[in-house]
């Protein structure tokens, strides 16, 4: 595992680097070019499918920027503004499905749990049926953790200032550290979109176009397999993106439905099977069962 401030520095290094390169090697003229502290505001479509669009964004200094664009590609995440843009326009329809449940991130202090360091190869898992919690060894010899509770009750619990007994409580075997009482808490959902392009203009990926719950450690990857995705069908189809566009959507969203209905029900699973002994046994002999014959 990695933390989350970690792994950002250590995407946005590789980005850097790889423009850097890409810009020096350039012959087209076009240079790659990255800013933050732009918001998204929307998107002026192209009169024709071989124009550009107009995409419009607000810098940090409140001064509105506009950039036009043969393709724009949402990676916006769950909450993707690029995503209700291009539905609105595309008629194209997309379907929200709340867990109710909310998480939460927590630092466990390493040094004060035994148990944990000498086991860092190793997924920690807590099941408490209506709550659970998991912990996975940083590089750096911490713990990376997540904290899952109805969303009621999780959001009850930080504003009475009670979150840090309760953990206590609940896992006396983990010692966390200060500053775990006021967390951000997030919400668990999965989010489907009956197409993930408008014509050849626009194109949603990673979690803008399939939003996953974290429960088949597939998030990212997923992600990462739409970008290869997405480069094999632009290059097969180089003169006409829609037909590009088309075919990408195709190939990605039936494999990702697949893997949003099975994080739920791994979800579910987690939660609330995995303390029961009988389900355990079961498990051991799907195990054996597979080993002899696989």
């Amino acid at each position: 595992s990695m933390r989350r401030s970690l792994l950002v520095k250590t995407c946005r290094e590789a980005v850097e680097k790889y423009i850097s390169s890409s810009n020096k090697d350039q012959k087209s003229g076009y240079p790659i070019k990255i800013q933050y502290g732009m918001r998204y505001l929307g998107i002026e479509w192209s009169q024709s499918t071989s124009g550009k669009s107009v995409v419009t964004f607000l810098d940090s200094a409140g001064k509105v920027a506009t950039f036009a664009a043969r393709l724009v590609v949402g990676a916006d995440g769950a909450h993707s503004d690029v995503r209700k843009t291009v539905c609105q326009r595309a008629y194209m329809d997309y379907r929200i499905e709340h867990l109710g449940y909310g998480y939460i991130e927590l630092s466990i202090a390493t040094e004060k749990n035994e148990a944990l360091r000498r086991h860092q190869n190793l997924f920690h898992f807590w099941p408490r049926n209506d709550i659970m919690m998991w912990a996975m060894a940083n590089r750096d010899e911490t713990f990376s953790s997540t904290f899952v509770m109805e969303m009621s009750k999780l959001t009850a619990l930080i504003e009475a200032g009670n979150l840090s007994t309760f953990l206590s409580k609940s896992f006396p075997d983990v010692k966390f550290t200060e500053g775990n009482g006021n967390p951000r808490v997030g919400t668990l959902m999965t989010v489907k979109c009956s197409s993930y392009n408008f014509r050849g203009d626009v194109v949603l990926i990673g979690d803008a176009a399939h939003t996953l719950v974290p429960f088949a450690g597939q998030g990212m990857n997923s992600a990462l397999v739409d970008c290869s995705i997405l480069y094999d069908c632009l290059l097969e189809s180089p003169e006409n993106w829609e037909s590009a566009l088309n075919k990408f959507t195709t190939i990605v969203k039936p494999n990702a439905d697949a893997i949003a209905d099975f994080a739920v029900s791994n979800f579910e699973e987690l939660r609330s099977k995995t303390s029961r002994p009988l389900f355990n046994i079961l498990k051991r002999f799907e195990a054996y069962a597979h080993s002899m014959f696989p």
